[in-house]
């Protein structure tokens, strides 16, 4: 099976995504719809960043525009302005981008090799938009974590120069992004129309 076996797909689901949230404004179908892409779309992202150490740009193109579309139904459930909404998506995504690309500069000065991939600031730039920069905190502490754990599993079967040992920080960033999108935003917009019922 190729490498890159979801990529043709991403697109149409970033679309549905979007259109769920314009069309259906919030509630469990529409969160649902999103859920879904951004579960397809992480895993396309977690294979590929694992397998080539690459992440595809039309698969952080559809992760961005199904985060976009996260942050409308999210909106219209609190009652804020769509264009207020995507003004604050795309600013936590440019502080979220901007953080990882200083890390990335600030790690290749000091040690002289890339710490972080070029890939992986787009991926945050996605995320945020997604998440915001709260949620992004706690996604890079999650997956910073699982970072570790496969690091020292795998501290002694790794050989040759530091900037070899690399691990595909994307691969464990994505579907965290996913996991704090749904803890934070999915199951309280789904729970939201059943709490409304009984009050």
């Amino acid at each position: 099976m190729s490498r890159s076996f979801f990529v043709p797909c991403l697109p149409p689901l970033a679309a549905m995504g979007v259109a769920g949230a314009a069309w259906l404004g919030h509630g469990p179908a529409c969160v649902l719809l999103i859920l879904t892409g951004l579960a397809l779309v992480a895993a396309q992202i977690a294979w590929q960043d694992l397998a080539t150490f690459t992440i595809s740009d039309v698969a952080l193109l559809s992760l961005g525009a199904l985060g976009l579309a996260a942050r409308l139904s999210e909106a219209a459930l609190l009652g804020m302005p769509a264009p207020d909404a995507l003004g604050f998506a795309i600013l936590d995504g440019l502080l979220c981008g901007a953080a990882f690309l200083l890390v990335r500069e600030g790690f290749y000065r000091w040690r002289g090799y890339d710490g972080l991939g070029f890939g992986d600031v787009k991926l945050a730039f996605a995320g945020g938009i997604l998440v915001g920069t709260e949620g992004f905190a706690w996604t890079v502490l999650a997956a910073s974590l699982g970072g570790i754990v496969a690091a020292l599993w795998l501290r002694g079967r790794m050989t040759g120069p530091p900037e070899s040992k690399k691990l595909p920080y994307g691969a464990l960033l994505a579907p965290c992004l996913w996991l704090v999108w749904l803890l934070s935003a999915g199951l309280p917009q789904i729970q939201a129309p059943a709490l409304t019922g009984i009050g």
